[in-house]
């Protein structure tokens, strides 16, 4: 018997509760598929193979039927996504979070607050003006690349960041060693299949002077 996918542990890692368009706040069910999104990329099931009690359905699921048309025929390649980590060593990590960021309670998450002598607003000296404040310690720390690295993909450019985050949802389906279809959904967009789960995710545009890791 298949495990089930752990619906609350896939919200939490693409932090669809802080998605600001209301029917991607939540996972939906269409046509039997589970799909839950963060808006850059859409991770979908069959239902029954998803721990989900929680959902929508109805008018909020339509939403995704625009970016789940028919794929652009093409010859499928395969991709590994332990692979494709290897590419992500130190030398292009621009930053390691380790502690989740909250708003900042003097200021409200503003940055600025007002003088009760003056009346004129300035810089919180709490979060230095940036609204927020180091929260608890992630389970795991977060690498932040450089944003002029990538990746070419069956034609479709993805900056090491998206790969990053497409390859720790992988791992979370405990798929992370296994080889995935992937196939065209646009000149900017890829589908990548296992076994009736499906990726949904966005490629970016390129300027000169990027860095290509490898092409697949």
């Amino acid at each position: 018997m298949e495990t089930l996918i752990d619906d609350l542990a896939l919200r939490n890692l693409l932090k669809v509760d802080q998605n600001p368009h209301e029917w991607a706040s939540k996972p939906c069910v269409l046509h039997g598929r589970y799909l839950v999104t963060d808006y850059h990329m859409i991770v979908s099931a069959p239902h029954d193979r998803v721990d989900c009690a929680d959902y929508y359905t109805g008018l909020e699921s339509d939403k995704f039927i625009p970016v789940l048309e028919k794929l652009i025929p093409c010859s499928p390649v395969s991709v590994n996504f332990q692979f494709l980590r290897e590419f992500m060593t130190d030398e292009y990590v621009q930053e390691v979070i380790e502690r989740e960021s909250v708003d900042c309670s003097s200021c409200s998450g503003e940055g600025y607050v007002e003088c009760g002598e003056c009346k004129h607003e300035h810089p919180c000296d709490v979060c230095n003006g940036m609204g927020e404040v180091p929260g608890k310690k992630l389970p795991k720390p977060i690498k932040v690349y450089n944003s002029d690295v990538y990746y070419l993909i069956h034609g479709v450019s993805f900056l090491m960041d998206m790969v990053s985050q497409v390859s720790d949802v992988v791992e979370l389906l405990g798929l992370l060693d296994q080889e995935w279809i992937v196939s065209k959904k646009s000149e900017k967009a890829l589908v990548f299949t296992y076994n009736e789960i499906e990726i949904l995710a966005m490629g970016c545009l390129i300027s000169d002077g990027y860095t290509r890791v490898t092409e697949i």
